[in-house]
């Protein structure tokens, strides 16, 4: 999991860098920050390092700035060095920070999001969660975000950064809009920030149909016939943008997590006593 460093502090630092709406703001200690996942940071250019600890008036440790701005960059390669995290920024500006992730690591609580439980002292506990590309890799849904909104305390956000469109073969899921409007209404959130992001790249649709042709046999004259069948016949494969959608919350108040119930396809409206269940106001 990745987040460029453009989008991490406030709009009124960088205004003439990029558009304000797409900032992540971290908050001022002593704020909790949860991550889920550990996160890198990509592109932390030394004079933004620099103007970042002195807007929250820290001094700089110039050895660090080099380290942590090296870190971010590319080895002489061209491969990423994925060195800088965001755990060690936060130690550095005062933040409570700890990460959900499916390894050992500092700052990490090996925690798998398809089933485990959040330990009782992390409910209601952080000023910020932060979901940069992680739940579109988990096959539990209803879990990873009752996770997240469990962690998050009364008046604490909750910011999704996920594919939104595209990244055709990157993880299990992309997400609509109105999955993240339905849970904001379902859960009484208020929705403080969203924005699209494009970088201008693209994936084929059958990616994943040629990277797994290997394994299913199935697939194999797909991925070698490279199209798709459409009612008028065969159709050249798309290539789709890779759009992420970036969609910041606030939790109004402790209550238990809501999932969202789409009944557009439904043919009668669900009964009562499995409308319960969608209901935050009821008992578990």
């Amino acid at each position: 999991m990745a987040i460029s460093f453009d989008l991490i502090e406030p709009p009124q630092l960088w205004k003439d860098l990029y558009e304000a709406d797409l900032a992540i703001g971290l908050p001022f200690p002593p704020a909790r920050v949860l991550d889920i996942g550990k996160s890198n940071i990509y592109d932390a250019q030394e004079e933004k390092l620099r103007a970042l600890f002195q807007q929250r008036g820290l001094a700089v440790d110039e050895c660090w700035v080099r380290e942590f701005s090296a870190n971010s960059l590319f080895d002489p390669s061209g491969a990423r060095i994925n060195g800088a995290f965001l755990g060690d920024l936060c130690a550095r500006i005062g933040l409570d920070y700890r990460a959900l992730d499916i390894f050992d690591a500092p700052d990490v609580l090996r925690f798998d999001l398809n089933r485990d439980t959040l330990p009782p002292d992390l409910y209601d506990a952080f000023d910020l969660v932060l979901n940069c590309g992680t739940t579109e890799h988990v096959i539990n849904q209803f879990h990873a975000f009752e996770t997240i909104h469990s962690a998050t305390k009364p008046g604490g956000e909750m910011l999704h950064m996920v594919p939104a469109g595209g990244y055709s073969d990157h993880g299990y899921f992309s997400y609509t809009g109105r999955f993240f409007f339905d849970l904001a209404g379902y859960n009484d959130y208020e929705i403080d920030q969203l924005s699209y992001l494009c970088n201008d790249s693209t994936s084929r649709l059958l990616d994943p149909v040629k990277n797994y042709a290997q394994h299913f046999s199935v697939l194999r004259d797909k991925a070698a016939h490279g199209t798709i069948i459409a009612p008028e016949g065969l159709r050249p494969e798309p290539a789709l943008l890779d759009l992420t959608i970036v969609i910041r919350y606030r939790k109004k108040r402790s209550a238990r997590f809501c999932a969202a119930l789409d009944t557009a396809t439904s043919i009668a409206p669900p009964p009562p006593d499995m409308l319960k269940f969608y209901d935050r106001h009821a008992a578990p």
